[in-house]
This record gives structure tokens, C-alpha cells and sequence, in this order.
């Protein structure tokens, strides 16, 4: 242990530099992977492949904040670090459940930091082990607090009095960044829960004690209440009557998705997003009521026709979320990609998650808890594959490939302002259509040319930097700026 919190004062330093006066970059990479080497080294456990997929997720989050650093992926970040933290502590901690875990754990740091540990070990060692500390503490108290206080006495009467600091100016402290020392010191209190684990017993027996099988002997005051034969006659039912529902919603929207009308009624946009909101809302009623009726005896009801219901009327939703696809397909083909789109499709795939684990849990007599459990975690994974793309680049070079669109169905102020990464395809379709929209064309010019004239490489914002932004500075470098602006040449 003793050495164990040597390295976490040498890890927290290395945070320290790679993100104080920064910018998320490189540096979220390079934070996971030391992190990641620091906890496999001081945990002697064998490592389980929750444990490797863990920690390749928040790898991968990070390498995404490096790629395109979108919001996203930020986010995903986030749950990535604060699940593999719990998951190194104890590999049976399940997703989300380890969200529970790490804030406790990171609350409890912050005043463990300063609180002194149980000593479990022998007296002999524990004596041996005070005494050292307690060389240590003279050592600090003799030495450590005068200078401290010398020095801000010093800067205060400085301060105080002007001739007074013109006399003791050869005195400089200005190589300290007392900045950075603070944010050392906050970092050093703040993170300490995260890599020193600290278990709350309660949390991590509950999350335990939920099993990803359904009991067989399982009942609840409500299933006792009705009996669970009236439970079936219900499930029949409603199942019955929702399949029905839905075959006619799925025949009316297919005569209306394949007719010939679809390009004029897909020229709006409520179409394809309305009926988005409807499928989520819809299927996580959807999951929620089969996670309800499956809670217990009816998941060993001899009753096949109530399984069979079930199934279709999934295998029906993911039929919709089929047609909303095509829908969104249309509608793509016809006016370009946008962030929202692209949404639809996320949507579209996490429905299908959805969907896709509670028939697996159906027909695997499986728990509402293993549900939230794989779902989730499936969300995350998928997230964050998802955040690894430069879509602003992907967007612009799909909108402005002539193949695709003429200039009338051009949006460049869209296309312009999702961000640096889409210059090149604008710069590129402009010299192949010298002449198209030129008020675009010269905005786009002053800001190539004022972006490109800010560059000063700095050693010192290394983690700041974004391979995409990257990428892209080197492919402008050699652009020729427009005659009309006038500007002086850049000095590269």
C-alpha cells in the first residue's frame, strides 16, 4: 500500500500536466492508458474479460476524444472511466450498478486522503512504519513550513510596499506556477477514490444478490394477489390485441412508405423525427411490459401461445424500426446528411439492442436485471464505437459529392459551420465549381486564412492535440487564398 500511494502521487502529477491549461485531445488517450497500466499493476487479481472489456472501452473512448472528439464521445468517456473503475475493484460489478460504486468510492477518497489508515499488520511493523513517518513529519515541519511561510510574508510585504520589492526583486518566484500546484493539490484530494478503491458493502451485495435468471420458485405480493392464471389470461389479451394493432400500423405504413408519393411526403422533416419519438416511446413500453409479464411464473408457463404472441409481437417492432430506417433513408438520399439523421440511425440501432436482448431473455427465461444489465452495457459499447468517426467530415463529403446532389440542394452554411475537418471537401468542390455561391466560397477563405495564420506549434500543447484538426491543417496547408481578400502571405 505504502508503495502503492508513492505512484499515485507520481500518476496525479503526470494528470496534472496533461491536463492543466489544456484542451481534450491526445491527452484523454494517454490518461487512460496510464491509469489502465497504474490499476493492472497494483491489482493482483486475475484479470476476467469483464475486466479487459472494461478497460479497452474506456481506451477506446479516449482514442475517440484523440480522432474527432465529439460530445459523445466526451460523455461515453466518462461512463467508461467511472465503470472500469468499479469493475478493477471487484469484476462481479455489474453495468450500471457500477456508477453506484464509483461515486461512493470517489466521495469517501476525498476525505480518506487526509485520515490516516487501519493498521492491520503486526506491531513490529507498524511501529517501524510510524517511526518513519514520523521522520518524515519532522522533517517537513522543520523545513517545509518556514520556507513556506518565508515566502509568503515575502510576497506579501512585497506586495505592501513597492521600493521594498524593488529591493528584494532578485528574490523571483516566477519559475513557480502556483496555478498549477493548486490544481496538483485539488487533483490529488478529488481522485484519490478513483484509484483507491473504497467498497460499499450494501451497493455491492445488492448488485450481487440480482441474478440473471428468473427464479423458479419467484412470486410477489401482486402475482399472489391475482394468481398467476389470470396473469396468463391478461398476457393473452393484451398480446393479442397489440399484435393485431400493430399489423394494421405495419400494413398502413407500408402502402404509404412504398408508394409513389413518398419523395413529396418525405420533403418534411416531421415525418421521419415524429415517428422516431414514437418508436422509442413506443419500444421501451414495449420492453417494460414484457419485462413485467416475464418477471416470474409465466416464464415457465407450459402455455406456448403466449410465448409465441410475445415473440411476434417483438420480431413486429423490429419490422418498424425497419421502415423508419427506409424512411430515413429517403429522406437522406433527397436532402443530404445531417447530425440529426445520423441520429435517427443511432436510435434506430439502440432500438434494435433493445429489442434484440428482451427476446433473448424471453426465450432464456432470463431477469428484468439482466435486461438492464446487457442492454446498458450494449448502449455504451455501442456509443462509443459510434464516437470514433469524424461524422463532420463524413457529412460534408457526402453533401458535396456532385453525384449526389446539385448546387440548388446545397446547404453550405450547414456544411461550413459543423467545423474546421469540413474545409477540405468545400475548398474541393469550390475549385471544381469556381463559380458557385462566391459570398460561401470568401467566407470560407477569411476563415481557412485566419485559423491558419493562428497555428504556433507549442510543445507544450502536445495533449491538446486532435488528429482530426491535425489531419486537416496539413491538408490546407498549401491552399492558394482568393485574389478578393487581399491577404498578406502566410509565413510557414
Amino acid at each position: 500500500m505504502k508503495t502503492e500511494k508513492k505512484w499515485y502521487f507520481v500518476i496525479v502529477l503526470a494528470i496534472t500536466f496533461l491536463i492543466y491549461d489544456q484542451n481534450w485531445g491526445l491527452n484523454a488517450l494517454v490518461i487512460s492508458l496510464l491509469s489502465i497500466t497504474y490499476l493492472f499493476i497494483f491489482n493482483n487479481n486475475k484479470k476476467s474479460s469483464a475486466w479487459w472489456l472494461s478497460s479497452g472501452l474506456w481506451i477506446l473512448s479516449g482514442l475517440s476524444i484523440f480522432l474527432s472528439n465529439t460530445y459523445t464521445g466526451g460523455i461515453m468517456y466518462f461512463f467508461t472511466l467511472i465503470n472500469f473503475i468499479a469493475v478493477n475493484n471487484n469484476q462481479k460489478h455489474s453495468f450500471p450498478f457500477t456508477f453506484s460504486q464509483t461515486a461512493f468510492s470517489f466521495f469517501i477518497g476525498i476525505v480518506k486522503f487526509v485520515t490516516p489508515a487501519k493498521n492491520e499488520k503486526p506491531i513490529i511493523e507498524v511501529e517501524v512504519k510510524e517511526k518513519i513517518e514520523t521522520k518524515i513529519l519532522k522533517k517537513v515541519f522543520l523545513y517545509g513550513v518556514p520556507l513556506l511561510l518565508v515566502i509568503v510574508f515575502l510576497k506579501l510585504y512585497q506586495f505592501a510596499n513597492p521600493k521594498f520589492a524593488e529591493y528584494t526583486d532578485f528574490i523571483s518566484l516566477d519559475f513557480i506556477n502556483w496555478y498549477f500546484i493548486l490544481f496538483y493539490v485539488i487533483l490529488l484530494f478529488t481522485l484519490y477514490g478513483l484509484y483507491v478503491f473504497n467498497n460499499f458493502e450494501p451497493i455491492t451485495n445488492w448488485d450481487f444478490n440480482r441474478k440473471n435468471k428468473v427464479n423458479e420458485n419467484y412470486t410477489d405480493a401482486f402475482q399472489v394477489k391475482i394468481g398467476t392464471e389470470t396473469e396468463q389470461k391478461m398476457a393473452v389479451m393484451l398480446l393479442s390485441v397489440l399484435n393485431l394493432l400493430l399489423v394494421a400500423f405495419l400494413i398502413i405504413d407500408a402502402i404509404t412508405l412504398f408508394s409513389t408519393d413518398i419523395d413529396s411526403e418525405l420533403t418534411h422533416s416531421e415525418t421521419v423525427h415524429q415517428g422516431i419519438n414514437i418508436l422509442i416511446t413506443s419500444i421501451v413500453l414495449v420492453i417494460f411490459i414484457v419485462g413485467f409479464i416475464y418477471r416470474g411464473a409465466l416464464n415457465f408457463s407450459k402455455n406456448i401461445f403466449i410465448k409465441s404472441l410475445t415473440v411476434t409481437w417483438l420480431l413486429l417492432n423490429i419490422v418498424i424500426t425497419g421502415f423508419n430506417s427506409i424512411k430515413n433513408y429517403h429522406y437522406i438520399d433527397e436532402w443530404g446528411l445531417t447530425h440529426k439523421r445520423i441520429g435517427v440511425y443511432t436510435y434506430l440501432a439502440l432500438c434494435i439492442i433493445g429489442l434484440v436482448f428482451t427476446l433473448y431473455k424471453v426465450i432464456n427465461k432470463k431477469s428484468f436485471v439482466f435486461l438492464i444489465r446487457r442492454v446498458s452495457y450494449s448502449f455504451i459499447s455501442f456509443l462509443v464505437l459510434f464516437s470514433l468517426f469524424n461524422w463532420n467530415a463524413i457529412i460534408a463529403n457526402y453533401n458535396l459529392d456532385d453525384t449526389h446532389f446539385s448546387e440548388n440542394k446545397i446547404d453550405f452554411h450547414y456544411n461550413m459551420n459543423l467545423g474546421f475537418e469540413t474545409y477540405p471537401a468545400l475548398i474541393a468542390y469550390f475549385k471544381k465549381y469556381p463559380n458557385a455561391n462566391q459570398d460561401i466560397y470568401e467566407e470560407l477563405d477569411y476563415k481557412i486564412n485566419n485559423h491558419m495564420r493562428s497555428l504556433k506549434f507549442d510543445w507544450k500543447g502536445v495533449p491538446s492535440i486532435k488528429w482530426s484538426e491535425y489531419l486537416t491543417e496539413k491538408e490546407l496547408a498549401s491552399y492558394t487564398p482568393l485574389e478578393v481578400n487581399n491577404y498578406e502571405p502566410i509565413d510557414r
